[in-house]
This record gives structure tokens, sequence and C-alpha cells, in this order.
């Protein structure tokens, strides 16, 4: 049986750890004004799509529209590095498929919220080949938490899970120098650290099991374009895959039997479109 010891938790500090200092450079970002930098907030809708696999079969899925709100902050400049920031959040309730560790299907609601901070650094140039268009080349380290909330039903008792995800994004994106118009980039994105607390206390176990689901590669990808001046339409698809976490065990406390318990293999995609305004 896996037990939360003093010494499981300091396994997971690296993630408090990188946290703060992202949340450090958020606040900064925020608070020490810059007379060349380019703000702007936004407002947008995703479609969310998650699933879960194991046994060569999918196990469930989650599928809805979540709410996005955040604000963005770019260092201005022709030509070299340039430092960024993106802070969202984001939530709502959405569709719940799947079914009970003995295999009844189940539908429901699971509830959503979460925020993601985005430290970003680019290095723009200019290359011949791309005409008229800048290349900015974007390397993002960003800590991604959130809340799931996966309700009740008639067969099956709901319970929370908490994730935080550290990841880096490296990619590219092409923009006109006169900030009007079509952009666009993409690029990869890997999760480096995955902490995922389940609350399964409240479904009946003896404990609220640690898991560490190990990431895997998955793309990103915006079209959009900056019109007025000011306003700019994009749509933007992000994904995470997640590969099993080992396995751990608790009681349940009903039939006093041990379980073991992880995260099974699992895949999240959201397409977006949102609405930014320049200030």
């Amino acid at each position: 049986m896996v037990v939360d010891t003093g010494r499981n938790r300091n396994k997971h500090s690296g993630v408090f750890v990188i946290s703060s200092i992202l949340i450090a450079v958020a606040a900064l970002s925020v608070f020490v004004p810059s007379a060349f930098a380019e703000k702007s907030v936004y407002a947008g809708m995703e479609f969310f799509d998650w699933r879960e696999y194991g046994g060569g079969s999918q196990l469930l899925e989650e599928t809805g529209q979540r709410y996005v709100i955040g604000y963005e902050r770019l260092t201005e400049g022709n030509l070299g590095l340039l430092l960024g920031y993106d802070a969202r959040i984001y939530g709502n309730a959405v569709d719940y498929d799947g079914q009970t560790q003995s295999g009844v299907p189940i539908t429901s609601k699971t509830d959503y919220f979460g925020w993601i901070i985005e430290p970003s650094a680019h290095f723009r140039t200019q290359p011949k080949w791309t005409g008229v268009y800048r290349l900015d080349y974007i390397f993002n380290l960003g800590i991604d938490h959130w809340t799931r909330d996966l309700k009740s039903t008639a067969t099956a008792k709901g319970y929370k899970e908490i994730y935080t995800v550290i990841y880096f994004r490296i990619g590219a994106e092409a923009a006109l120098p006169s900030k009007k118009g079509f952009h666009g980039g993409g690029g990869i994105k890997l999760p480096i650290d995955v902490y995922e607390k389940a609350f399964l206390s409240s479904a009946g176990f003896s404990r609220d099991p640690i898991l560490k689901p190990a990431g895997g590669l998955s793309f990103y990808g915006t079209l959009g374009y900056r019109f007025m001046g000011r306003f700019n339409l994009s749509a933007y698809y992000e994904s995470y895959r997640f590969n099993a976490s080992p396995s751990v065990t608790a009681i349940y406390l009903p039939d006093a039997t041990m379980r073991f318990i992880k995260q099974p293999e699992s895949i999240q995609q959201n397409y977006g479109i949102k609405l930014s305004f320049y200030f």
C-alpha cells in the first residue's frame, strides 16, 4: 500500500517551486510598468474534449464548451529577444459519458475551473523567405492548474481532482510588422511535471491518493486576423497527452477491499476562438 508520507510530499516540491517562480514573474509583468510593451485583454470560448483509455478501449469522454478570459503583454521591438506573458482563467460544466469500475454506463456533468500562467521568450527575425512577414521563434514555460469536479449519479459517487501541470512549448509565429492582417503559427507542447490529487475519500476510499501521469508530446496552433488596430480575432488549438500513471492502492471502505488506483492514458483537446482588445 502506498501512503502519503513527508517523503512523497517532498517528491513533488519541484512543482510548487516552479509554480512560485512563474507566479512571481506574472506579478512583475503586471505591476512593473513598461512603455515599450503592448498589452491586451481577451475573451473567448472553446470546445473541450477529454478522453481516457485503458485496455485498448475508450473508458470515458467529457465534451462541452468552456469560457476563457485573459491578459497578454509583449515587449515591442523589430528584431531580437522580446519577453511576453499570458495569463487566463477558464471553466464551465461539460458532459460526462463514462462507466463505473464494473462497466456500468454513466452520464453526468463535470465542472472545470482553472488558470494558466505562461511567460514566454520571443526571438524576432526577418528572414528573406518570409517576404513581408517577420518570424518569431517562441519558447514558453507555463503552469496550468485546474479542478475537475465529477458529479455524483444514482450509481456512482462523485469526487474532485486537482491537476497542476508544468509544461513548455516551442514554436514559431509569423506576423506583419504593421500589426494588421493575418498571422499564425504553431509548435509542440510537452508537460515536464504533472501532479494530480484525487479526493477519493469523498467517494468512500480510505485516502486521497496523489498520482503522477507522465506527459506526452502534443501540438498547438493559432490563426488570427488583426483589424482596426486594436482588435484581433483568432482561432486556436491546444492539446495535452498524458500516459497512464503508476498504480497506487487505497482501501474502499464500504467493502473493506484494497483497490488499485491509477490515472489512465488521457488526451485533452481544445478548439477555441477568442477576441482580443489591445491598449
